[in-house]
């Protein structure tokens, strides 16, 4: 009867252990899913969180800001003047076209033309050389200006050869100051207006200016 009494306490305190441990278990269980849980939510709110973020334009700084009210400025500016400009235009500068647009057909217009390569040339009464490079330009309307430049590029043969034969005639001690290069730029710009056929009194100015690049003597 003892041994009997005995062996039901030993049961009752296994199901208990059995219980204990069981408990045990089921608790880290909960622990740790709870951990994983808050670690997992907080890793998925920092990446929605970035997201967001870099989705989102950057504000633009102070500096940036100043610049585009600047040019915006600008812009503005520059609209106005062009607006003063076209209003003190003659309105015999305008003409229209088919769809009634009007077009400034004869307010001149600067256009240039620059050698491709320099010229160098032998001086008279002396073993010294002239390397010069030029650029011509013009100032016609927009109707002639144009086709004129096209003439100079076609003409670029004869008008190099036309230049070269006049700096030949050229003296070193007259290549030397301010003055004798304006002077030599005018005597070019003449020589080529004589070689295209172009009087100094004819409607078409043809090269009004002869703009000397480089001009080296040695």
């Amino acid at each position: 009867m003892a041994e009997d009494e005995n062996n039901e306490e030993i049961d009752r305190e296994e199901k208990l252990a059995k219980k204990r441990t069981a408990r045990a278990k089921l608790r880290s269980r909960l622990i740790l899913g709870g951990i994983f849980g808050s670690v997992t939510c907080i890793v998925l709110g920092l990446f929605g969180y970035g997201i967001i973020y870099l989705s989102i334009p950057a504000e633009p700084s102070d500096s940036e800001l100043e610049a585009r009210l600047l040019a915006t400025s600008q812009y503005k500016t520059e609209a106005i003047d062009d607006a003063d400009e076209f209003d003190e235009m003659n309105e015999g500068e305008f003409a229209e076209d088919g769809d009634g647009n009007l077009l400034a057909f004869n307010r001149p217009v600067h256009r240039y033309f620059a050698f491709p390569a320099p010229f160098i040339s032998n001086l008279h009464n002396s073993r010294k050389l002239l390397t010069i490079e030029l650029a011509l330009s013009t100032l016609q309307s927009p109707l002639t200006a144009d086709g004129f430049v096209e003439d100079l590029r076609k003409f670029e043969p004869i008008l190099r050869d036309r230049i070269l034969n006049f700096l030949i005639t050229k003296e070193p001690d007259n290549l030397k100051t301010r003055q004798d290069r304006e002077q030599l730029a005018d005597e070019i710009r003449a020589e080529m207006n004589d070689a295209l056929d172009i009087d100094e009194d004819s409607e078409n100015k043809g090269i009004t200016d002869v703009h000397i690049l480089k001009l080296v003597v040695a």
